[in-house]
């Protein structure tokens, strides 16, 4: 191979790892693409019926978070009374399970396998897991947060993108009209 296919062949693996390294990015921008066409859909039916662009836009847009807070409201506060139920009922079944623990130890274990270690050493035992458990807590809160902000992202683009299409529709063809003159 001669260097400048060496150099295009780098270039292409270049190429390749930045799109794989964006490759998150570039998924939440066709979603917002995606979303803004379907959305201007509903904006184009109400432009038929005799409203503005800016009237069906904003239609369009109160629909959508209409929508979202009736989802939200069916969803959230089923989903926070039953975590608020779990809370306080969480001392109660630790209660239950350690008083359970310590029959089982003096009733049926003790007399037939002394050297079982006590309440104390399965604790020490479970720290571990339990370590565990509160780090993927904490990734799920974490996780929890990132999805948010991606959904904020792809309703920012996607009302971008339905405001002024034309905008964006050109400054696209512009940029591989760049790149396929730079070629």
């Amino acid at each position: 191979m001669k260097f400048g296919q060496w150099l295009g062949l780098i270039a292409v693996i270049a190429s390749l790892y930045i799109i794989w390294q964006i490759c998150r990015l570039l998924l939440l921008l066709f979603t917002a693409i995606v979303l803004a066409t379907a959305l201007n859909l509903l904006v184009q039916q109400l432009q038929r019926l005799g409203l503005k662009r800016g009237w069906a836009v904003l239609l369009t847009l109160f629909s959508l978070i209409l929508a979202l807070v009736g989802i939200s409201w069916l969803i959230i506060p089923p989903f926070l009374d039953q975590f608020s139920h779990l809370i306080a009922l969480f001392p109660t079944g630790l209660e239950q399970i350690e008083q359970a623990i310590n029959w089982l130890e003096n009733r049926v274990l003790d007399p037939y396998f002394p050297n079982i270690p006590d309440a104390n050493g399965l604790l020490r035992q479970i720290q571990p897991f339990a370590t565990n458990l509160l780090g993927q807590g904490v990734a799920l809160f974490t996780t929890s947060v990132n999805a948010a902000l991606e959904l904020a992202l792809v309703l920012i683009l996607a009302l971008m993108l339905l405001i002024n299409p034309q905008a964006y529709r050109q400054a696209f063809i512009r940029f591989f009209c760049l790149l396929s003159i730079t070629n």
